[in-house]
């Protein structure tokens, strides 16, 4: 993979690592399911998180950064207050790559 300008590339690898996990919980499987975005994928994923992120104080916008859990799961928070974004993502990551409608709700966390 070519090295991306627009983003550190730990951002890509922890997106793509979150989908994974998503794509698992959906589907059952234990088996990782390797998922590989475009930097245009995880512009628009990340966009579309902080458009969708609520309960946030007025004077901030959301900005995620990349967060692990102890158990060493991976998540998105917003760098500002660490309200949790990683649902967000899932929601953005069905419409953006998957093409499924925002009513098609799948997460199994939701």
């Amino acid at each position: 993979m070519r090295k991306c300008l627009k983003h550190d590339q730990q951002m890509h690898r922890h997106i793509e690592r979150i989908m994974e996990q998503y794509k698992r919980s959906v589907q059952g499987k234990s088996a990782t399911l390797a998922v590989t975005l475009t930097c245009e994928q995880v512009d628009d994923i990340l966009e579309d998180v902080i458009a969708r992120a609520t309960g946030h104080d007025l004077d901030h916008h959301a900005k995620p950064r990349l967060w692990v859990h102890g158990d060493g799961t991976p998540h998105l928070a917003c760098s500002h207050c660490g309200t949790l974004l990683t649902l967000e993502a899932e929601d953005a990551y069905r419409e953006i790559v998957m093409h499924c409608p925002h009513s098609e709700k799948q997460s199994p966390r939701s």
